[in-house]
């Protein structure tokens, strides 16, 4: 491991599609006006409701009438997608895929992150499900120089905290909703 010295700091060293926050704007990830901070960040209470009163009918057409989010609506795609292969077992990933406005797809990975979690997949084996620990994409609302950056601020611990529980709301859907197995869990990142 390479000596480091007082006052250097190794952030995010070797990603290009990461902005080191303190440089790049001085807002905060909860002041971002992006669809989970403004419509679906308190949401899970009413999405339960939804899916209980109204089962999952409901519970898509409610996500279709509102701003797009990689929240459920790329989990209900990858889900419907395990079914047709007729299979009750998955790998989860959990993972970051960095590309904006991208429906996740792993028959047609978009991104390295989706490339390598669709490579888990046998022709014999479970399915992949991957769920994107960021919910939505910030990169659209960084400005740097007046203009728009490629790049994406670390995550950090108000946004995991407010994330978690809709982690556990698709985790959720995925094991007591659909009743899939989760065979393994494995974290992955290659932005």
């Amino acid at each position: 491991m390479r000596p480091v010295a007082d006052g250097d700091v190794l952030r995010n060293a070797g990603s290009k599609n990461t902005r080191d926050d303190t440089k790049s704007t001085d807002k905060k990830w909860f002041e971002f006006e992006t669809p989970m901070n403004t419509q679906w960040r308190h949401s899970i209470p009413e999405v339960k409701r939804i899916l209980d009163e109204e089962g999952l009918a409901g519970l898509h057409a409610a996500l279709s009438s509102e701003p797009r989010t990689r929240w459920i609506s790329e989990l209900l795609a990858q889900v419907k997608r395990v079914l047709s292969k007729g299979k009750s077992e998955i790998i989860l990933v959990l993972g970051f895929c960095p590309l904006d406005d991208k429906m996740l797809d792993l028959d047609r990975p978009t991104c390295r992150t989706i490339k390598v979690a669709s490579g888990l997949e046998m022709p014999d084996g479970p399915p992949v499900i991957l769920l994107d620990l960021r919910k939505d994409c910030i990169r659209r609302h960084l400005v740097s120089d007046g203009k728009e950056t490629d790049g994406c601020m670390p995550m950090g611990a108000e946004e995991e905290k407010a994330f978690l529980p809709h982690l556990a709301f698709e985790i959720y859907l995925i094991t007591q909703i659909f009743e899939l197995d989760v065979s393994s869990v494995i974290g992955f990142s290659d932005t």
